[in-house]
């Protein structure tokens, strides 16, 4: 039976996963090396091989691995890492290839959970998908008629990065108005503090000052209390964030946008208000036809994204 290995790098871990069409036979882990090129490679190549001794499929090859990765890449090798600098300029996919005789295909992280949410997910009914990843930063991909829109030099996708304020909130990519820096995770928490700076009577204020240092369970708790702070952050979160999926679907034309990161939790909060955004503020025929859903995939969209590579 062909199967795919997958390989989804983060922060702090690697994920393997053997995959069949949209199943997961077998997964393992193993942290994330962060100092050492060769420490990482043979990282790789280990939880390769602890993967195929594991997995339900012993004594087959697989036939290609696939690799989700946090920065950019071109042709297996890392252009650009923004966390894990030591990797940049290391070919990757080579080192595999020959060790396990199989293709071996690198590509953007975000992009892998786009086209794992168009195949196996949230977006299997759309022509053109787009996927909105909401965590420490804004990651994203765009998949039309099944293909992944990965640009001339494979660097396309890169939502976060577009501008939503000029002039605004420096980014850590060097420039400012980033909408990472108004629609991310870390911003809303951000918004949040300060709202509860404001209002020192608040539930909101309360959770910081317990805590010490507020976190997404936190606040969320204080929204659904019916914290007024807490909703005033949440209503400037959801502001900027509409705005800037308004440009992306004016510029991408989506019949579906999957909104995916760890806040994707409280789709109920968050999906029919970005719905109500694109339908008052996107061009026609659009306006009407973009359906705004939470991702299905959760942390195994990546996974199954980098098995159709």
């Amino acid at each position: 039976m062909p199967y795919s290995v997958c390989i989804d790098i983060g922060g702090s871990k690697i994920a393997f996963a053997a995959v069949v069409g949209q199943t997961i036979l077998a997964r393992t882990a193993l942290p994330t090396p962060q100092k050492d090129a060769f420490a990482f490679l043979q990282s790789l190549h280990t939880g390769v091989q602890t993967l195929l001794a594991n997995s339900a499929l012993p004594g087959e090859k697989p036939c290609k691995i696939g690799i989700g990765f946090p920065g950019f890449c071109a042709q297996g090798v890392v252009v650009h890492a923004s966390n894990l600098h030591h990797l940049q300029g290391v070919d990757l996919a080579t080192p595999l290839q020959q060790a396990f005789g199989c293709p071996v295909h690198l590509e953007n992280d975000a992009n892998c959970a786009a086209l794992g949410e168009y195949h196996c997910g949230a977006l299997q009914n759309a022509r053109v998908g787009l996927m909105l990843t909401l965590g420490t930063g804004v990651g994203g991909g765009v998949v039309a008629e099944g293909r992944l829109l990965s640009g001339a030099q494979g660097c396309a996708g890169e939502i976060g990065h577009t501008t939503l304020v000029a002039g605004g909130l420096p980014c850590g990519c060097g420039r400012k108005g980033c909408l990472e820096q108004y629609s991310s995770t870390t911003a809303l928490l951000r918004m949040a503090r300060a709202q509860a700076q404001k209002h020192p009577n608040s539930l909101l204020h309360t959770v910081c000052g317990t805590l010490g240092a507020l976190n997404g369970k936190g606040f969320f708790n204080a929204l659904h209390a019916g914290d007024t702070a807490a909703g005033e952050a949440f209503a400037q979160f959801l502001y900027y964030l509409g705005e800037g999926l308004v440009s992306l679907c004016n510029a991408f034309n989506p019949d579906m946008v999957a909104i995916g990161g760890g806040i994707s939790a409280e789709h109920a909060l968050i999906c029919p208000p970005l719905q109500a955004h694109v339908r008052q503020y996107a061009f026609p025929p659009g306006h009407n036809r973009t359906r705004v859903v939470p991702a299905q995939l959760l942390n195994d969209a990546g996974l199954l994204g980098a098995s159709f590579l």
